[in-house]
Protein backbone atom coordinates (compact mmCIF):
# COMPACT_ATOMS: atom_id res chain seq x y z
CA UNK A 1 0.00 0.00 0.00
CA UNK A 2 2.84 2.40 1.01
CA UNK A 3 4.35 1.71 -2.68
CA UNK A 4 1.22 2.55 -4.42
CA UNK A 5 0.68 5.82 -2.66
CA UNK A 6 4.00 7.08 -2.93
CA UNK A 7 3.64 6.42 -6.97
CA UNK A 8 0.35 8.18 -6.50
CA UNK A 9 2.05 11.44 -4.67
CA UNK A 10 4.58 11.57 -7.53
CA UNK A 11 2.02 12.28 -9.93
CA UNK A 12 -0.18 15.43 -8.02
CA UNK A 13 1.17 18.50 -9.00
CA UNK A 14 2.03 21.20 -6.01
CA UNK A 15 2.89 25.29 -6.28
CA UNK A 16 5.73 25.83 -4.89
CA UNK A 17 4.34 29.19 -3.52
CA UNK A 18 0.65 30.22 -3.03
CA UNK A 19 -1.12 31.53 -6.39
CA UNK A 20 -4.44 31.02 -8.69
CA UNK A 21 -4.97 28.97 -11.46
CA UNK A 22 -5.13 31.25 -14.46
CA UNK A 23 -4.82 28.58 -17.16
CA UNK A 24 -5.19 25.40 -17.65
CA UNK A 25 -3.31 23.75 -20.36
CA UNK A 26 -4.30 19.75 -20.65
CA UNK A 27 -7.11 18.05 -19.95
CA UNK A 28 -7.52 15.15 -17.89
CA UNK A 29 -6.18 12.24 -18.91
CA UNK A 30 -4.13 14.33 -21.01
CA UNK A 31 -0.76 13.30 -21.22
CA UNK A 32 2.26 15.94 -20.62
CA UNK A 33 6.09 15.71 -22.17
CA UNK A 34 8.30 16.21 -20.20
CA UNK A 35 8.67 20.34 -19.78
CA UNK A 36 5.32 20.88 -20.98
CA UNK A 37 3.42 23.47 -18.90
CA UNK A 38 0.04 21.77 -17.69
CA UNK A 39 -1.23 24.98 -15.50
CA UNK A 40 -0.33 28.53 -15.19
CA UNK A 41 -0.65 30.07 -11.50
CA UNK A 42 0.06 33.21 -10.87
CA UNK A 43 0.19 35.01 -7.67
CA UNK A 44 -2.73 37.83 -8.48
CA UNK A 45 -1.86 40.02 -5.10
CA UNK A 46 1.27 40.87 -6.39
CA UNK A 47 1.45 41.46 -10.01
CA UNK A 48 4.30 43.53 -11.60
CA UNK A 49 4.61 45.60 -14.49
CA UNK A 50 7.60 46.04 -17.10
CA UNK A 51 8.64 49.02 -17.63
CA UNK A 52 11.62 50.63 -19.37
CA UNK A 53 13.22 53.94 -18.50
CA UNK A 54 15.63 56.02 -20.73
CA UNK A 55 18.94 56.15 -19.61
CA UNK A 56 18.92 59.88 -18.74
CA UNK A 57 16.05 58.92 -15.73
CA UNK A 58 17.78 55.18 -14.68
CA UNK A 59 18.49 57.47 -11.23
CA UNK A 60 15.29 57.90 -10.70
CA UNK A 61 14.71 53.81 -10.04
CA UNK A 62 16.44 52.44 -7.24
CA UNK A 63 15.70 49.07 -5.69
CA UNK A 64 12.71 48.51 -3.02
CA UNK A 65 12.16 52.45 -3.99
CA UNK A 66 8.33 53.00 -4.09
CA UNK A 67 6.35 53.48 -7.61
CA UNK A 68 2.80 54.72 -7.84
CA UNK A 69 0.91 52.72 -10.57
CA UNK A 70 -2.44 54.26 -12.25
CA UNK A 71 -4.53 51.23 -14.03
CA UNK A 72 -7.88 52.06 -15.92
CA UNK A 73 -9.41 49.26 -13.26
CA UNK A 74 -8.33 50.31 -10.49
CA UNK A 75 -9.98 54.00 -8.80
CA UNK A 76 -7.28 55.29 -7.33
CA UNK A 77 -3.80 54.62 -8.11
CA UNK A 78 -1.95 51.51 -6.27
CA UNK A 79 1.61 51.19 -4.69
CA UNK A 80 4.64 49.47 -5.94
CA UNK A 81 8.19 48.85 -5.27
CA UNK A 82 10.89 48.31 -7.70
CA UNK A 83 12.25 45.04 -7.55
CA UNK A 84 14.58 44.84 -10.34
CA UNK A 85 16.36 47.03 -12.31
CA UNK A 86 18.17 45.49 -15.57
CA UNK A 87 22.16 45.92 -16.31
CA UNK A 88 22.12 45.52 -20.17
CA UNK A 89 20.49 48.63 -22.08
CA UNK A 90 18.57 48.26 -24.75
CA UNK A 91 16.90 50.44 -28.07
CA UNK A 92 13.50 51.44 -27.24
CA UNK A 93 11.23 48.15 -27.14
CA UNK A 94 9.06 47.56 -30.50
CA UNK A 95 5.97 48.49 -28.58
CA UNK A 96 6.78 51.97 -27.40
CA UNK A 97 5.73 54.01 -30.72
CA UNK A 98 6.46 58.06 -29.98
CA UNK A 99 9.27 59.34 -32.30
CA UNK A 100 10.38 61.18 -29.53
CA UNK A 101 11.10 57.69 -27.76
CA UNK A 102 12.71 56.15 -30.58
CA UNK A 103 16.21 56.60 -30.74
CA UNK A 104 16.39 56.76 -26.86
CA UNK A 105 18.32 53.85 -24.84
CA UNK A 106 16.32 52.52 -21.90
CA UNK A 107 16.58 49.80 -19.04
CA UNK A 108 14.02 47.65 -18.18
CA UNK A 109 12.62 48.01 -14.82
CA UNK A 110 10.42 45.43 -12.83
CA UNK A 111 7.91 47.27 -10.50
CA UNK A 112 5.91 45.02 -8.19
CA UNK A 113 2.41 46.16 -7.13
CA UNK A 114 0.94 45.79 -3.70
CA UNK A 115 -3.19 44.93 -5.32
CA UNK A 116 -4.57 42.92 -2.45
CA UNK A 117 -8.04 42.85 -3.59
CA UNK A 118 -6.70 41.35 -6.53
CA UNK A 119 -8.47 44.26 -9.15
CA UNK A 120 -5.56 43.87 -11.97
CA UNK A 121 -6.14 41.82 -14.86
CA UNK A 122 -2.42 40.52 -17.29
CA UNK A 123 -1.67 42.80 -19.87
CA UNK A 124 -3.87 45.73 -18.81
CA UNK A 125 -1.89 49.29 -19.62
CA UNK A 126 -0.54 50.65 -16.40
CA UNK A 127 1.17 54.10 -16.27
CA UNK A 128 4.62 54.38 -13.39
CA UNK A 129 5.97 56.97 -11.71
CA UNK A 130 8.68 56.45 -9.44
CA UNK A 131 8.96 58.12 -6.62
CA UNK A 132 11.50 59.59 -4.31
CA UNK A 133 12.17 57.13 -1.14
Amino acid sequence: MHAADERLRRHVLVADRPGLVLDVHLEPYEFANVGTPVVTVGDVRRPYVDIFVPQARIAEAVVGGPARVEVEAAALPLRGRVEYIGNRMEFTPRFLFSERELPNLVIPVRVRIDDPDATLRAGAPAFVTLQDA
